[in-house]
């Protein structure tokens, strides 16, 4: 099946100051996701492994520093990183400016925890959301 998602379309929301854009949610089991996301200066996501999760990014703009094992590297505009279950990644947006990335989990359903723990009124619950991530997801986030 054939699927168009415009640019105006998508689940939006904030989330710890970044801005998220669901472009494609697994329907079913199997199925991958894709998300937008802006990383706004200064934010992370801080070092984390899935167990049954590959992750995928693609930089559209600026540069972030990636963490992949205990290396760090800095990937930018037209880089594609992938990263396979179990392995420990993170980054972080060191410059000034937002950074605009694609990212994919295959298979999808980590992107509605995203969208559950969303900046909606009181802060984000980050013990709460890291929780839910281990129990329910196999990702285990550094303390």
């Amino acid at each position: 099946m054939s699927e168009l998602v415009r640019s105006s379309e998508g689940k939006q929301f904030l989330l710890g100051g970044d801005v998220f854009t669901i472009k494609r949610s697994a329907r079913k089991d199997g199925d991958r996701s894709m998300t937008h996301l802006v990383v706004a200066p200064g934010s992370e996501a801080p070092c984390h492994a899935h167990d049954r999760y590959e992750e995928t990014f693609y930089i559209l703009d600026g540069e972030l520093e990636f963490t992949i094992h205990q290396e760090k590297l800095v990937a930018r505009a037209g880089d594609y990183i992938a990263v396979p279950p179990g392995v420990r990644h993170g980054y972080v947006n060191r410059t000034k400016a937002p950074v605009t990335m694609l990212f994919e989990f295959s298979p999808g359903g980590m992107e509605e925890l995203f969208y559950e723990f969303r900046d909606e009124g009181p802060p984000v619950d980050w013990a709460a959301y890291a929780e839910k991530a281990a129990r329910v997801h196999g990702t285990v986030y550094e303390a």
